[in-house]
């Protein structure tokens, strides 16, 4: 029984464990994406977004300043801090 407890808690720490993105965006409890959350957060990092899409997505500048990855852990505490409504946020392209 101690080994499945323990392989439990080990797993449970794995799936919330922080990692480093490239691109992240910020949802509404609809799980719609919600763009000026994103842009207020994408702002702060200094990053990036794509003219002319309909859902905002922040990107990492390589050059200029600015973040050069984005944590998920920290970028759902801010999204949730400029509005966004969702108990998440997406992040991909995920870095070693």
């Amino acid at each position: 029984m101690k080994v499945s407890i323990l392989g439990l808690l080990t797993l449970s720490a794995f799936a919330s464990a922080c990692a480093s993105y490239e691109s992240c965006h910020c949802y509404d409890s609809n799980g719609i994406p919600n763009n000026g959350a994103t842009q207020t957060v994408c702002d702060h990092f200094k990053g990036g977004t794509e003219p002319n899409t309909q859902y905002k997505e922040c990107n990492v500048k390589t050059f200029g300043g600015g973040a050069s990855s984005f944590d998920n852990c920290d970028w759902r505490r801010r999204c949730q801090s400029a509005g966004a409504t969702g108990a998440d946020s997406s992040c991909r392209s995920k870095f070693p």
